[in-house]
């Protein structure tokens, strides 16, 4: 109490109002900058919360669903389609390409596993990037951009990242073609983020089972 009425004694020893009034409202300042930056940090999740849902359905449509379910059963395979010229004989361009392998599709669709149109023999690059590498190469982006939180990226993305640009044989021959050199760094930057972590994870936790033992 003596230190207080030290601090805000004037001159000659009286209180200095001026002096406890502006010490109250540098406090209240303070509580209420505390209390807007806990509601703005609230918000913040909320607003990245929204905006993952919103990113989830948008990539989780049918044609992707089918895609993945082709890719992760070993139902296509990379190639690249030579387009030949009016006479067949000379090469004038190429097109990268997946194609259905049609011994598995049958296997899928005897289960009621997935439905394709009777036409759809194989899925061209343009297809593969709207549909797939492109919304996930979004998601690095996002990420690399702190408007998504990583976990949020490892919990709804990471294992299709990591199973379709590690795993995949069609997919891992299709980003080495030099035609996507460059187009899929953000893919590639979160690959990387999210393998590192997981070996991270897996490091700490093996460490853990030794020192338990």
């Amino acid at each position: 109490m003596t230190a207080l009425c030290f601090l805000f004694s004037n001159a000659e020893g009286f209180i200095d109002k001026t002096a406890v009034w502006t010490a109250a409202l540098t406090v209240v300042t303070l509580i209420l900058v505390l209390v807007a930056w806990a509601q703005l940090s609230k918000i913040k999740k909320i607003a990245k919360a929204d905006f993952v849902k919103r990113l989830n359905d948008s990539f989780f449509t049918e044609e992707t669903r089918n895609l993945v379910v082709l890719l992760f059963n070993s139902a296509i395979e990379y190639t690249i389609l030579p387009i030949n010229d009016s006479k067949g004989k000379s090469k004038i361009d190429e097109l990268p390409c997946f194609r259905i392998k049609n011994f598995v599709l049958k296997q899928l669709k005897t289960n009621g596993l997935i439905e394709l149109p009777a036409w759809r023999k194989g899925y061209n690059a343009f297809e593969i990037d709207d549909f797939l590498l492109g919304p996930l190469d979004d998601v690095g982006g996002f990420e690399k951009q702190w408007l998504l939180d990583f976990q949020a990226v490892n919990c709804t993305f990471g294992y299709y990242i990591r199973e379709l640009v590690g795993k995949n044989e069609g997919v891992k021959k299709y980003l080495k073609d030099p035609e996507c050199q460059g187009n899929y760094d953000n893919l590639m930057y979160i690959y990387k983020k999210l393998i590192s972590r997981n070996w991270l994870i897996r490091y700490k936790f093996w460490h853990q089972q030794i020192i338990e033992k």
